[in-house]
């Protein structure tokens, strides 16, 4: 809620959490664990009811995609809340955040750092993209009790693309993808 009097641009209306409205993709899950739970927009709870927990704990991936290109300018991942009682107990140390167009890399972005539960933001310079895969790279501890990878939540902070938006050609991507030209 925005305190009185205050507004905000029409540049900060248009973002939005894109993650929502993806299809998604994981690697594998553990049985129990839904990849739709990476897009619930929860993280607090029982692990098996607001986070994905990968059946292995190496190689694993996940894939938001969408069929239009968006404009994204972040991607959060929020860690899984660790719970003593129930054996859980996870460090992600090291991943990387992709973005893809048409199947090819157009951003990518390594973390060094353990994910926060109360997520880390991962930055791009607004970049039109179709997908976002993360790769777990390196991570320690359990999910309920076993060896796992496990994410609660992704959040894909976008927008539609306008016609303001200029390809490194210099034209509109809008227009480019209409087939004409400005």
């Amino acid at each position: 809620m925005l305190p009185a009097g205050a507004s905000i641009g029409d540049e900060e209306i248009r973002w939005f959490d894109a993650s929502t409205s993806a299809t998604v993709e994981v690697s594998s899950a553990a049985p129990g664990f839904h990849a739709a739970a990476l897009v619930d927009r929860r993280t607090r709870g029982e692990a098996t009811r607001v986070a994905w927990c990968a059946a292995r704990d190496h190689g694993e991936w996940v894939r938001l995609s969408w069929r239009d290109p968006l404009v994204v300018r972040a991607v959060t991942l929020h860690a899984v809340r660790p719970d003593a009682e129930r054996g859980t107990r996870l460090t992600i140390d090291r991943c990387r955040v992709r973005a893809l167009r048409g199947g090819r890399e157009v951003a990518a972005r390594a973390i060094g750092t353990a994910l926060s539960t109360a997520g880390t933001r991962v930055r791009f310079d607004p970049i039109e993209a179709d997908a976002i895969e993360i790769t777990i790279e390196r991570a320690r501890g359990t999910v309920e009790r076993r060896a796992a990878i496990a994410l609660a939540e992704v959040v894909t902070e976008a927008r539609l693309p306008t016609d303001a938006d200029a390809s490194p050609a210099g034209s509109s991507t809008r227009a480019a993808q209409r087939g004409t030209m400005r």
